[in-house]
């Protein structure tokens, strides 16, 4: 600076001393200013050691002035690394915003890549469905490679096709989805509705019916044909909407039209509910079954009557089997309601079983016929209650469970809504001295000397039954009557109930959310395996059953097992009884 300094002020005149004291560039801070302000018009910052080669003068000194103008809010530094760059303060000021907002950038950007990265992965799950049996692959950059990269980055389908007949069913596919959607044929509705039929299996089986008065069908250009129904079973209804061209089952809640038929429904859903339909049609209907199952619709209905309501429960089920049980069952004998009631009254296995599980354990129980709740009646009020198994009862709970299980699976083959049920098959089995388990060992042998007495009682409990439905009830209502009875407290925690999977899907989430080791081997194969394995669990280990039941090694306050687990206890549909006028 010193090359650039004025000559002594007692060699100057006062004049020239006022015009060097007005110049600011006679400074070193207007020095240093100046030598900045030309490098921001080039929006560059500048190291101290540039400054000083600038100014003919030692980099101390300039950095001595750089610091006190930063003091004083007139330069500012930016880091680069390890050095310390200058520049006004409003030109730092700038470049810190462009970074910041640049950061915010790459942030918003990543963000958006794992999003969509996330939502190609959902659609990529979608495709292998779609194109299962088919010899299509679907994968993405970082399946290909095995790991996933440190830094976010887009991670793109990709599919697979080495065949040319696969090629071909895939270009024609691409090719009618970028087509204008078209009315079907008269052979394709045809078609839609069978696809429709085959897809409601589960709901029907378990006693809904498709309303013949009420299918409609309607092609939108926008989502193309839409096929709808109404379901019922006993006094609940669901309305159904089918979309084939959308991959879509809608199950939706009821409302009803204000006539007097109408008036006798209630709605079985408070939402509407999407099933995503992929997959060819044993995918479909695996899908269809679990979501029912999960919602209730495949177990018997359980009701609470609203504040509104105008009757009591008890009433308003008394109703229900006068219509669904004493007038099935007089229909079927040709008699009238009447003598159906008192023959019944006749019957001390159906006063007592009206009285306790009818009037006590399952009083919000819908007098509904599902085949599946009708097995767990007889397993529970033929097998297991009032006979000697519990007197000989086994060694432990696990193996309780398992014969159980072994019991409700033999009976099932027993049991058809239309035909009714087979007393005499189910008699063969249950009393069969070489019916054995999964696993090989004997069920007589398991009893050891009770297994007469079972053999005995259990028979004894089947004949009654059987000669209520052939001498009283019938099989319809026989069968309405045992699914009430498979529907208690008691049975809750069984398995052969359509809740089974969504319960033991709660039980395995609510383990892993808690920190509990799964049981050996599916601490290392997974969830997922071990709650595709529990669909039939009589393959299971005993460690592994222990496990489902009591979770050892849980706290106090949970998570629970089998037998204390709020997912056991099903739903109970709230509805309002409104007498038509």
């Amino acid at each position: 600076m010193e090359r650039f300094a004025p000559a002594c002020r007692a060699h100057v005149t006062a004049g020239e001393a006022a015009e060097i004291d007005a110049d600011p560039l006679w400074t070193d801070e207007g020095q240093v200013l100046w030598c900045l302000q030309r490098h921001a018009e080039a929006q560059d910052l500048v190291a101290a050691a540039q400054i000083a080669a600038q100014l003919g003068c030692q980099v101390p000194r300039v950095i001595s002035v750089l610091e006190r103008l930063e003091a004083d809010g007139e330069v500012a530094s930016h880091p680069e690394g390890r050095r310390r760059m200058w520049g006004t303060s409003e030109q730092v000021r700038r470049l810190d915003e462009a970074g910041r907002k640049a950061e915010a950038d790459r942030a918003a950007f990543e963000r958006r890549t794992a999003d969509r990265n996330t939502a190609l992965r959902g659609v990529g799950d979608r495709l292998e469905g779609v194109f299962a049996g088919r010899g299509i692959g679907v994968t993405s950059l970082t399946r290909m490679v095995g790991y996933e990269p440190a830094q976010v980055g887009p991670d793109p389908l990709i599919i697979t096709v080495d065949d040319p007949e696969a090629a071909e069913w895939l270009l024609n596919r691409v090719s009618a989805a970028s087509r204008e959607p078209q009315e079907p044929t008269q052979l394709q509705w045809s078609e839609h509705w069978e696809r429709l039929h085959e897809l409601l299996d589960a709901l029907r089986w378990a006693g809904w019916s498709m309303d013949e008065d009420e299918p409609w069908g309607e092609f939108d250009p926008d989502i193309g044909p839409i096929l709808a129904t109404r379901m019922r079973r006993t006094c609940m209804a669901i309305e159904v909407e089918y979309r084939p061209e959308q991959g879509e089952l809608l199950l939706q809640s009821f409302d009803g039209f204000g006539d007097e038929e109408s008036s006798e429904l209630f709605s079985m859903l408070d939402d509407d509910e999407v099933i995503d339909l992929a997959g060819d049609i044993d995918q479909q209907q695996r899908a269809v079954t679990e979501r029912a199952g999960e919602w209730g619709l495949l177990d018997a209905t359980r009701i609470a009557l609203s504040d509104n309501a105008v009757v009591s429960l008890p009433d308003f089920m008394m109703g229900k089997y006068a219509e669904w049980i004493f007038a099935v069952a007089a229909v079927e004998r040709d008699v009238t309601a009447e003598q159906v009631i008192t023959d019944l009254t006749t019957s001390d296995e159906l006063v007592t079983f009206m009285t306790a599980v009818a009037g006590m354990l399952a009083s919000d129980v819908l007098p509904d016929c599902v085949p599946d709740a009708v097995a767990l009646g007889i397993a529970a009020w033929c097998w297991r209650n009032d006979t000697a198994v519990e007197a000989w009862h086994l060694a432990d709970d696990v193996l309780m469970a398992r014969v159980n299980i072994a019991v409700t699976a033999a009976i099932r083959p027993h049991i058809d809504p239309i035909e009714g049920i087979d007393w005499d098959g189910i008699r063969v089995v249950l009393t069969d001295s070489t019916w054995t388990l999964p696993d090989g060992r004997v069920i007589a042998e398991l009893f050891g000397y009770g297994w007469s007495q079972v053999q005995e009682t259990v028979g004894s409990r089947l004949d009654a039954w059987q000669e209520i439905d052939a001498q009283i009830l019938g099989g319809e209502a026989t069968m309405r009557f045992l699914t009430i009875g498979g529907s208690t407290e008691y049975t809750r925690h069984w398995w052969g109930q359509g809740r089974w999977q969504a319960i033991c899907t709660e039980i395995v989430r609510d383990a892993i959310k808690a920190g509990i080791d799964l049981p050996s081997p599916y601490d290392e194969r997974g969830q997922e395996v071990l709650l595709a394995d529990l669909e039939d669990p009589s393959q299971l280990s005993d460690d592994v059953f222990a496990w489902l039941i009591d979770m050892p090694g849980a706290a106090e306050d949970g998570p629970r097992g089998l037998r204390m687990h709020e997912a056991t206890r099903p739903r109970t549909r709230v509805i309002t009884p409104i007498p038509y006028r």
